[in-house]
Parts: C-alpha cells; sequence; structure tokens
C-alpha cells in the first residue's frame, strides 16, 4: 500500500520478472488512453501530409513554367501540409522546431497569396513592394524548410533522412535566387523528402508519437 501511494505520476506498478520464477513489483510508465480530440489531430495529420508532395510537384512545374493557378494551388497545398506535420510533431521531440517553422511558413505563404492573387486576375504584380514581398517570403520559405528539417532530425519517429533532405532543399533554394539551376534541384529534392515524410507518416503508431 505504501508503493503504490508513492508511485510517482504517469507510473503503475506492475511484476517484473526478475529471476527464474522470481517477481518483483516495480513501478513502469503507464500506458494511458489518448483523447479523442489527439487521434484526430493524429489521422489529419497522415493524410493531410501528403499536400506537401503536391505542393512540391508545383513548385518543381515552376522552375520549367510558372503558372499562376498551379502556383496557387501549390500554395494553398504547402500551408495544409505544413499544419499537418506540425501536427504529428506536436507530440514528439523537435516540436518548438516545428512550430516555429508552421509560423515562418504561414507567413511565406501568405506572402505568396498576396502575389499571385494579382496575377491570377490578370494583373501582374510590379514594383519594388512587389519584389521586396517576393525576397521576404522566398527567405520565410527557406527559414521553414530548414525549421522542419531539423524537427524531423530531432524527432526519432520521422526517417532523419527526410528531415535531411528538406533542409537541404531550402539550402538550395536560398541559392537559386541567384542560380536558377539549383532551385530546379531542390524542388527534386523537396518532392523526393516529402514523399518520404508522407510515407512513413502513414505507418505511424500511436505510440511512436508520443513525447
Amino acid at each position: 500500500a505504501y508503493a503504490a501511494r508513492n508511485t510517482r505520476p504517469g507510473y503503475a506498478l506492475r511484476l517484473v520478472r526478475h529471476g527464474p520464477g522470481m517477481y518483483v513489483r516495480a513501478a513502469q510508465p503507464a500506458v494511458l488512453a489518448d483523447p479523442a480530440w489527439a487521434r484526430a489531430v493524429r489521422r489529419f495529420g497522415r493524410a493531410a501530409v501528403w499536400a506537401l508532395p503536391g505542393c512540391a510537384a508545383a513548385l518543381l512545374l515552376h522552375t520549367v513554367k510558372p503558372i499562376p493557378w498551379a502556383d496557387a494551388a501549390g500554395t494553398w497545398l504547402g500551408l495544409v501540409g505544413l499544419v499537418a506535420l506540425a501536427a504529428l510533431l506536436a507530440g514528439v521531440r523537435g516540436r518548438r522546431f516545428a512550430v516555429a517553422g508552421l509560423l515562418t511558413g504561414l507567413a511565406a505563404g501568405a506572402a505568396a497569396l498576396l502575389l499571385l492573387g494579382p496575377g491570377i486576375l490578370g494583373a501582374a504584380p510590379a514594383g519594388p513592394v512587389a519584389g521586396r514581398l517576393a525576397l521576404a517570403g522566398g527567405g520565410l520559405a527557406v527559414l521553414s524548410g530548414v525549421l522542419f528539417g531539423v524537427a524531423v532530425l530531432r524527432s526519432r519517429v520521422l526517417d532523419p533522412a527526410d528531415g535531411g533532405l528538406l533542409v537541404l532543399a531550402a539550402l538550395l533554394g536560398a541559392g537559386g535566387l541567384s542560380f536558377r539551376p539549383l532551385w530546379t534541384v531542390g524542388a527534386l529534392l523537396f518532392l523526393a523528402g516529402t514523399l518520404g515524410l508522407a510515407w512513413t507518416a502513414a505507418r505511424l503508431t500511436a505510440e511512436s508519437v508520443r513525447a
């Protein structure tokens, strides 16, 4: 009774084998049932993270031939995918990097939509304000990619190789601002990394995404 009263919160007393025919009571982490909202968030993350490869495909298309409606669709897919990836990483190591990556990614997406909105309506954005907005949005997108890549590397539940691809793709994307072919290579790496993330996320279990 004393041991039961003084067991650490989150732990439970269980019989543990201590030798041939010998068992002792030991405190082990208790397996707690997840609330319904946590299961729903994980289901959303596993399904919606497939939006990231769609965003990567649109980005790759943009490096070949920019199409306003495809760019806008890719931006929206990217925003949905970032929210989903942040939801998957919310309960594991590296979640602070994921939150920072989500905030910077949302800001980059807002900048991209501001630039694409007039283009979809037929009037291409121009002027120094548009140039500064594009530069700021690109910088935020690069930062978001690096932060999410670090979050995946630290998570221990997603493939660290995919996190490395995200970081490398973001850095190549930054270099693509001055040397265009690097942007294409970065988009290919981004597509490979996001496909790997979506494939791995589809096989996550409830236990693997707990802190």
